[in-house]
């Protein structure tokens, strides 16, 4: 085969995998990044090896709520959420903004924590009249009570063991102004630190851990 026919058996083939995962709603992409993530970890664990026993590492470290955290380590993004090399106990993943990622739900090492614009979570609503709980669904607003919000911010239900604290704190997932649902997200193109903020129920009465 020459050049040419080698850049157009490319082409083909690259515009049936795009094709492919468009009609399956991105799901090649999600599958081909969790194979290569785990397909890394060997490695990833060999270079972490080494940068200890070499190398003297500097821990950022970020206080919230009176407690000093340390940064998480991502090892690998995913266009739904960011594998974390290591995480000791659930909680709500926040950027070093004040932005929230994601719910970690699982521990131990290697962790996915899908970005909550993916996934389902827990809202409260807070107007200046009223507050309402309910749902955002893949960015998508689901109140329980069938009323009407044109202005509103948008946070972690205050029913989870950290939703009072960051409502308190005003870190919010969304606000609605004049009826137009606008999504608080956090910039992770730029080079940024995330640390967790404890879900301190689970880890106080212990919980499982995925090694």
């Amino acid at each position: 085969m020459n050049k040419i026919e080698v850049i157009l058996v490319s082409l083909l083939i690259t515009l049936f995998l795009f094709s492919i995962n468009f009609i399956l709603d991105g799901k090649v992409v999600e599958i081909t990044g969790e194979y290569f993530s785990v397909f890394s970890k060997p490695f990833f664990s060999l270079k972490m090896r080494l940068v200890n026993t070499f190398e003297s590492k500097n821990e950022c470290k970020v206080i919230i709520f009176n407690e000093t955290k340390n940064e998480l380590l991502p090892l690998s993004y995913t266009e739904k959420g960011i594998y974390f090399y290591r995480i000791e106990s659930p909680g709500v993943i926040l950027t070093d903004d004040k932005k929230i990622l994601g719910i970690a739900k699982k521990t131990g090492k290697f962790i996915f924590v899908k970005k909550w614009w993916y996934d389902n979570v827990e809202v409260t609503v807070v107007t200046d009249n009223f507050e309402v709980e309910g749902f955002l669904k893949e960015g998508k607003l689901e109140v329980f009570d069938n009323v009407q919000i044109n202005n509103a911010k948008i946070f972690l239900s205050k029913n989870t063991p950290y939703g009072l604290a960051l409502i308190k704190m005003g870190i919010y997932l969304a606000e609605i102004k004049d009826g137009v649902l606008k999504l608080n997200l956090p910039d992770i193109k730029t080079k940024r630190i995330y640390f967790i903020v404890n879900d301190y129920i689970k880890n106080n009465l212990g919980g499982d851990r995925d090694e």
